[in-house]
């Protein structure tokens, strides 16, 4: 098939904020780290920006394994910035455009600092962590929340 282009278009993507911390303890030859990684509590949140008519940022935030007492490997903090745009956004829909520039658009914001960090760990030894993948709704439905009582 061959590839049909979406109204929505990411122009840049970049790390403003990181901190890696290694969390040294000892790691039973049982507890591989990839198995200590899954039970990291992961805390994402995001913000959306309208800049003009065609163009929005997502602001998103990752603070991992951040605890009082974190587990072995890492203890993380990475804040990105994503840029778009919709440059035809007055011919669509207000149901899609909304469609875009929440739930597409957070998930592209979310999976690019995702790969930023797992780019950045990459070089720190216990190797590469992946932050693992998430319920999109579940997270714009907690914001939902948040922004109702503030």
């Amino acid at each position: 098939m061959k590839l049909i282009p979406s109204p929505l278009n990411m122009i840049d993507s970049f790390l403003l904020k990181s901190n890696i911390e290694v969390v040294e303890q000892d790691i039973d030859e049982k507890d591989a780290i990839d198995e200590i990684f899954i039970n990291y509590v992961v805390d994402i949140d995001f913000f959306v920006k309208e800049i003009n008519d065609t163009q929005f940022h997502v602001f998103s935030k990752a603070i991992i394994n951040n605890g009082s007492k974190p587990k072995a490997g890492y203890r993380i903090f990475a804040e990105s910035l994503t840029i778009f745009s919709i440059p035809d956004a007055a011919d669509l829909k207000k149901a899609e455009e909304k469609n875009l520039k929440s739930i597409s658009a957070i998930g592209i914001a979310i999976g690019n600092l995702r790969m930023q960090i797992s780019n950045l760990t990459g070089n720190f030894p216990f190797g590469r962590y992946i932050m693992p993948a998430l319920d999109i709704n579940s997270l714009l439905k907690w914001k939902s929340e948040q922004y109702s009582k503030s």
